[in-house]
């Protein structure tokens, strides 16, 4: 073999190898209020590839502020967030900022954070490396996970039982 042939097959090989690692690492997206809607449904898109644009807009209606992972073939979410979940109550509301989380149609986990949380991503990366641990340890290579800020911000846990949006106004 001529050694002039082995530095383009080298040269594609390592460039394939540097596609394949960036592709199966966790993708994250630093979405914040001054990004234009077009970035977020691009993040959310690495996210969730196949999302048709109808859930796609449900999800950009929520304020959508950091996403990790991506959807995958097999992913047992419900079992990560039962497993997840003794770990994730300290970050319950109100004592922490998480005030919900489940998982959506398109297959993945969605997290609703207090209103009042910080912009600063320390919170959101903890959390998700709460979840992703779990999603390893159960055989989920990249966890996927959107954080969106909850449009109950100024209620307490209390007034959102005793009075959900939907009997705003109505008499028992």
């Amino acid at each position: 073999m001529d050694p002039s042939s082995k530095a383009p097959a080298f040269l594609v090989a390592a460039i394939a190898v540097i596609l394949v690692s960036i592709g199966a690492a966790s993708i994250y997206a630093d979405l914040n209020s001054g990004q234009k809607g077009g970035e977020t449904g691009a993040a959310i898109r690495e996210v969730i590839p196949d999302i048709g644009d109808a859930d796609l807009e449900r999800i950009l209606a929520c304020d959508v502020c950091a996403a990790y992972g991506r959807v995958g073939e097999g992913q047992d979410l419900l079992s990560v967030l039962q497993a997840a979940g003794p770990e994730l109550e300290p970050y319950l509301y109100p004592e922490g900022p998480v005030y919900s989380y489940g998982i959506t149609y398109p297959g993945c986990i969605q997290i609703f954070l207090d209103g009042k949380t910080p912009a600063n991503h320390s919170t959101t990366d903890t959390i998700y490396q709460v979840v992703e641990r779990h999603g390893r340890g159960l055989g989920v290579k990249s966890t996927p996970v959107i954080f969106a800020r909850t449009p109950f911000a100024n209620r307490t846990a209390t007034e959102e039982m005793l009075s959900p949006p939907w009997m705003k106004g109505k008499e028992a």
